[in-house]
């Protein structure tokens, strides 16, 4: 083989090897929390609350609605920079979390429907969108060693998304203990991978760049069931499970992404009554949320993941309005070698004037690996 055909080798070797494929980056495209009252409480009440937000994460909640409701959540995605040396086929990876832009991660209407139940409760139907997954990493580094090449000023910019569109249905027993609710799912993964970098040999000759562009978006449907139970006035217990999703209509990136993996969530809350002599109460919450294995891909290898929440909220009542004060702690764990965890201290504050129809809320973040959660919400309860 001569010298020139043995370049364009290793430059073909090194252009399209998956290098530095498995990002190091915290994994939360089955994690992200889309940034309502629960990221407040590190996710301690999504289980067990009663918003428009239950139709994506527990869609039982939704049968305490008793009057037309619409729910909006805007806020920030989070992004990562990866610095890369040493091998290029092996390299040294180092993450750091920063914030990245503003989006409405959440939208939902719900509304009683049908004929009422004994109670004169009626089902409860929802339609929502809710971003449920994202990860934005740029990998960036230069003078990595491949072989008789060196590859400089490479960078890879690794996104992914997962949008989910759901209708749900949900009604309680007679005595409004016991809620059950079910939600079609239909999601719309987005991918995108770019990477770009230049070869030289050992003599500092140009021999070739490595340059590809891919973007395509992927759908599929899928189904979340779930449940609460409230045997005690002051206790609710919360359970789902979402169906494993495959994604169809991504031929150029399903060696990257292809297969959602199958959630479960347990979550448990406390609420005490009666505080300071007067309205005042207490809400306490414990969420678990375990993601089975995914599909392992050419930059994604998913194995199973395990997150919990727990959180407080103190809920004030002063000068005709609802203040809840709150914080909690996130723990996303690493789904497998080639993802890292996604700790962090959360807290929030809401507000909502006694007989109004709106309620905001205002919740923070603060991961671990740095970064800057923030989500602001809104509630709107349609007619009396």
């Amino acid at each position: 083989m001569t010298n020139a055909r043995m370049l364009r080798s290793l430059a073909f070797a090194a252009a399209t090897v998956p290098v530095a494929a498995f990002a190091q980056v915290p994994d939360l495209l089955t994690a992200l929390d889309a940034g309502g009252r629960g990221m407040g409480m590190g996710g301690g009440v999504n289980q067990t609350a009663s918003d428009t937000l239950s139709g994506y994460y527990n869609p039982a909640g939704l049968a305490y609605l008793d009057s037309a409701r619409m729910g909006l959540t805007f806020r920030n995605l989070p992004r990562s920079t990866s610095n890369i040396s040493g091998n290029f086929d092996n390299p040294v990876m180092s993450t750091e979390g920063t914030r990245g832009a503003n989006t409405i991660s959440h939208l939902g209407y719900a509304m009683p429907w049908g004929k009422a139940k004994e109670n004169g409760h009626r089902p409860v139907v929802a339609f929502t969108y809710t971003l449920g997954g994202y990860v934005f990493d740029t990998q960036k580094g230069t003078n990595l060693q491949n072989g008789a090449l060196i590859v400089r000023n490479y960078e890879k910019e690794l996104r992914l998304r997962t949008d989910y569109f759901t209708l749900a249905y949900a009604q309680a027993n007679s005595n409004m203990t016991f809620n059950w609710g079910i939600g079609l799912n239909y999601v719309r993964q987005g991918v995108t991978k770019n990477v770009k970098g230049v070869l030289v040999d050992s003599t500092n000759n140009v021999v070739g760049n490595l340059g590809s562009e891919t973007s395509e978006t992927g759908s599929g449907v899928g189904a979340t069931i779930g449940f609460q139970w409230t045997p005690k006035g002051n206790v609710t217990y919360g359970l789902s499970y979402r169906t494993e999703i495959d994604l169809n209509g991504n031929p150029v990136t399903k060696a990257i992404y292809d297969k959602i993996p199958a959630k479960l969530n347990a979550g448990v809350t406390i609420r005490r009554d009666g505080l300071r002599g007067g309205r005042d109460f207490l809400l306490l919450g414990a969420n678990l949320q375990h993601t089975f294995k995914g599909k392992d891909g050419s930059d994604f290898d998913r194995g199973s993941q395990t997150a919990v929440g727990l959180g407080i909220e103190y809920n004030m009542f002063r000068r005709s309005a609802r203040i809840p004060v709150r914080m909690g702690y996130s723990f996303v764990g690493r789904s497998s070698d080639d993802f890292l965890n996604r700790n962090g201290f959360t807290m929030g504050v809401g507000y909502q004037p006694d007989g109004s129809n709106y309620a905001l809320d205002l919740n923070m973040a603060f991961p671990e690996r740095g970064g800057f959660d923030l989500g602001l919400s809104l509630s709107y309860k349609l007619g009396k």
